[in-house]
């Protein structure tokens, strides 16, 4: 113990009794004064803040509380996000802050595989559009659930929400969400097949984003580009676009989009007979989907390198690479993808007596 600057106990039951045995009114006292004296120093976390403040019901606890959720979903933290998002109700929010909180909730909630409760609360904050205040994280909220339609395969409910959405943001100039979809529709047309225009809709909202100087928007539109240039075995663009792809995803330190153009040029190196290279690469990005805890992401990384060693005739390897994707896509709710990955299991195990 060092009575000049703080109190330590080496047992943490100590160190509770301590605590518990102050007066309520004198714990309030001693959370604000920490929080006053944290608050001096400017590399704090918001998070360590965020605790004193909900002690001491410090005016600035939503402000903070909104932070440290924008901040989890940034790092695709979907447990801290939801962990965080449970303390909305013990916080005087406003309006804007309620919805935005609720909006990352929701997308924690697809995150994780739960995609009903996900849906539900989207489309409460969806339901908020008509206040100018709210209109923004309301279209967001919106374009959410489209997503999810998307990834349900249900491109033609999903292109027309993205449609119907833009015409709303360019009307009201919300430049931030023009991006996003114009990008959601590109990638609809790509996954349609419908390449020729997908390809268009890439390089206008690309130049866009350029003009903008919006780099991480910059960073998704040259990755998905890159990804259906290499579907169409266009490998050298492919390669170019995904590489500065991965170039703008480690500036704007995003390491779930580091995890998709890490593969996808892995991808390109299977195609170019580099299947050593096109191993480290799948490898690489499956380490990083696992260090931000994206089960989905990692899954889908498994299930390419399943292909790979099925080329490869390693059908033992192909075979324990498909199991281990099976069983983090059920882990992550993804059933149909599952179901999918199953199917090409069962077609590549070997038959008893064949």
């Amino acid at each position: 113990m060092n009575g000049e600057t703080a109190y330590y106990f080496q047992h943490v039951l100590l160190r509770e009794a301590a605590y518990q045995l102050q007066p309520p009114a004198e714990r309030t006292f001693l959370h604000g004064l920490a929080l006053a004296i944290l608050r001096l120093n400017p590399d704090t976390a918001p998070e360590d803040l965020l605790d004193h403040a909900l002690e001491c019901a410090d005016p600035g606890c939503a402000g903070l509380l909104r932070l440290c959720v924008t901040r989890a979903r940034a790092r695709y933290d979907s447990a801290a996000v939801l962990r965080l998002a449970a303390f909305l109700p013990q916080v005087n929010a406003d309006a804007r802050t309620t919805a935005d909180i609720l909006w990352q909730q929701g997308v924690a909630l697809r995150m994780q595989g739960k995609q009903a409760q996900a849906r539900a609360l989207l489309e409460l904050v969806a339901a908020m559009r008509g206040d100018p205040e709210l209109n923004f994280v309301a279209r967001r909220a919106a374009i959410s659930i489209a997503e999810a339609d998307s990834d349900a395969e249900d491109y033609e409910r999903a292109e027309s929400a993205f449609v119907r959405l833009l015409a709303e943001a360019r009307a009201e100039g919300d430049a931030r969400n023009e991006l996003t979809l114009l990008g959601n529709i590109a990638i609809t047309h790509d996954v349609q097949k419908r390449h020729d225009q997908a390809e268009r809709e890439y390089r206008d909202a690309l130049a866009l984003a350029r003009q903008r100087g919006k780099p991480r928007e910059e960073m998704a539109l040259l990755g998905n580009l890159g990804r259906m240039l290499l579907d169409q075995s266009r490998l050298a663009e492919s390669r170019q676009c995904c590489e500065q792809a991965l170039a703008l995803s480690r500036e704007v330190a995003d390491q779930r989009y580091e995890s998709f153009w890490l593969g996808w040029l892995a991808s390109c190196d299977v195609a170019e007979g580099r299947i050593q290279e096109a191993r480290a690469g799948m490898n690489h990005a499956m380490r990083l989907a696992r260090a931000i805890g994206d089960r989905l992401v990692e899954a889908n990384w498994h299930a390419e390198l399943a292909e790979l060693e099925q080329r490869q005739g390693n059908t033992q390897a192909a075979c324990h690479a498909l199991e281990v994707a099976i069983d983090m896509a059920e882990q992550a709710g993804a059933v149909a993808t599952g179901r999918g990955w199953a199917q090409r299991l069962s077609e590549l195990r070997p038959q008893p007596g064949g």
